[in-house]
């Protein structure tokens, strides 16, 4: 890559693929990148910079989005403003994009075209690329999500502890409507350093400390507390949509503050605490997967393209006030989208 712009690269797309797919780019540190074309050799426009296709993309400042967390400063950066799900990288040097299969099946094979931009003119460097492909999933077709769980020296919430367990009986909860099951597959207790959190630009540090020996999974690491430079945070999702490669599943991940835990002879105050940590870490695990905010009070451009997700339904998983009391729910079209995230599997026989 020199100059804003990469060479094209050129990906084979077997014919009747059926596959959702995922690019993650990894370059120089410093740098933010965009995904800014996608193109297939039949003239059908999935990425581009101009307004005919499927996504559009632009550069904004920051400040333009709004208060969005730890990583809100007036430096560039992009967004992007369609169905199909990406925002750049909070940190600098990684981009990914997901593109369900509906945009990529055809009878016959095609090419992919894909060229990158970067919020900087740079001198000629290398930049990594990893394409995932999965299998669509079939509709109605039971799926399950790998969690390795990270927990900090000083809180006391082990393996096997009821608290944990009712925190994935509630995702599951959540995402049955999607098929999903989630499960337990790792489990580590991590140093006391973790365990108060102050976020600066090199929060993916965390998670490739964390996960050196962890298997491909979701990666969760419960604190104490997380702050930034807005305040207090109840969890906070990385990157969106997460990586599913092996190599960016190192980096990327959900943080989530846990500053109490309920008394486990009172049945009610674990059924409270249950529901507002299990609606929390849902809400996030939605980003990891690619969805968005059904609205937003200070920026347009942060808001979903999905039209079955009114601003009014405060029971949705994504709405970002929710009504506590209310059941959570996923919209069909969120169901689909989340269906396509090459980290949910189909469920072993």
């Amino acid at each position: 890559m020199k100059g804003f712009k990469s060479d094209l690269l050129e990906v084979e797309i077997p014919a009747g693929m059926g596959s959702d797919l995922q690019i993650e780019l990894y370059g120089d540190a410093s740098t933010r990148y965009l995904i800014s074309s996608v193109f297939l050799s039949d003239g059908k426009i999935l990425v581009s910079d101009s307004p005919e296709g499927i996504v559009t993309t632009s550069f904004v400042k920051l400040e333009d989005l709004g208060p969005i967390g730890a990583f809100a400063d007036p430096s560039s950066a992009f967004a992007y403003n369609s169905a199909i799900r990406s925002l750049p990288g909070y940190e600098p040097g990684t981009n990914s994009l997901l593109i369900p299969a509906r945009y990529l099946d055809s009878k016959k094979s095609l090419k992919m075209f894909v060229q990158f931009r970067s919020d900087k003119s740079t001198e000629r460097h290398k930049i990594e690329t990893k394409i995932v492909a999965r299998k669509t999933i079939k509709k109605n077709e039971p799926t399950e999500v790998n969690l390795n769980v990270f927990v900090a020296d000083g809180i006391n919430l082990p393996e096997a502890s009821l608290p944990i367990q009712e925190l994935v009986n509630r995702l599951n909860y959540i995402y049955a409507s999607a098929g999903i099951q989630f499960k337990i597959g790792f489990y580590k207790r991590i140093d006391k350093k973790f365990r108060d959190l102050t976020l600066s630009n090199n929060t993916s540090k965390i998670f490739s400390e964390v996960s050196t020996d962890a298997p491909t999974g979701l990666n969760l690491v419960f604190s104490s507390s997380i702050s930034d430079s807005y305040g207090n945070l109840g969890g906070l999702c990385i990157d969106m949509p997460g990586a599913s490669s092996a190599q960016g599943l190192k980096s990327t991940g959900i943080l989530l503050a846990i500053s109490s835990l309920p008394n486990l002879l009172d049945s009610q105050q674990i059924s409270y605490w249950v529901v507002e940590l299990g609606n929390n870490l849902a809400h996030e695990v939605g980003h990891f997967f690619g969805l968005n905010h059904t609205f937003e009070s200070t920026s347009e451009k942060l808001v979903d393209a999905i039209a079955d997700t009114p601003e009014t339904e405060s029971s949705n998983l994504m709405n970002p006030y929710p009504v506590r009391n209310e059941i959570l729910s996923l919209s069909p079209t969120q169901i689909r989208d989340v269906l396509s995230h090459p980290l949910v599997v189909p469920k072993a026989k």
